[in-house]
């Protein structure tokens, strides 16, 4: 379905210049604000090429409090902040979370799992879900000032060698997935208004 309308996407980047995340391992040897820099700048590109009107948000100087300001006086339609996991060597996989508040980010939230389980083959233990996000949950905080369809990806483990190794050979792809979801995400929108009439 072509989308009738052109719909905004907000990217966030998580973390700060100054507090700039988990350590990723290698062959990324990096961390999560600055490789999520990198792919919220394909991202966006990607989004840009698909006709949806996109743009890059970034916690400095503002805070979690402040980005969430920012995005919902752009009126973004979708929100998607950028993070990576981090544990224990041995933990991997994929998850997305989100908050019931709005409603909408659940699907928001099937889509983007789903998109991201495919680019980094997960299955099984790998694809560890969409998580409903409650009071004092990490990452409860920063969804709430999101006033749109919003989620918080977790593709992997900075932590895990075979993580950040797949990472390093899927960073166009995953950038990709995070833009088919979206699009699969406002076509649903679309597909409920029409079926609505």
């Amino acid at each position: 379905m072509k989308l009738d309308s052109t719909y905004k996407l907000a990217i966030v980047v998580g973390h700060e210049k100054l507090a700039k995340g988990a350590k990723l391992g290698a062959p990324l040897n990096t961390n999560e604000y600055d490789f999520n820099k990198g792919i919220a700048q394909l991202t966006y590109v990607f989004a840009r090429d698909k006709s949806i009107d996109a743009r890059i948000f970034y916690r400095d100087g503002i805070g979690i409090r402040g980005v969430g300001k920012a995005v919902t006086e752009w009126k973004a339609d979708a929100c998607i902040e950028l993070h990576c996991n981090s544990a224990t060597p041995a933990a991997y996989g994929t998850e997305t979370l989100y908050d019931l508040d709005p409603p909408n980010s659940k699907k928001l939230a099937e889509h983007v799992q789903a998109a991201m389980c495919g680019v980094f083959k997960r299955q099984g233990k790998g694809d560890r879900g969409i998580k409903l996000l409650k009071e004092g949950d990490r990452g409860h905080y920063n969804l709430l000032g999101y006033k749109c369809a919003a989620v918080l990806v977790e593709p992997f483990f900075g932590s895990s060698l075979s993580d950040c190794k797949i990472a390093w050979g899927v960073a166009s792809g995953y950038s990709r997935c995070l833009v088919t979801s979206v699009i699969a995400y406002f076509n649903q929108l679309e597909g409920e208004k029409e079926n609505a009439k």
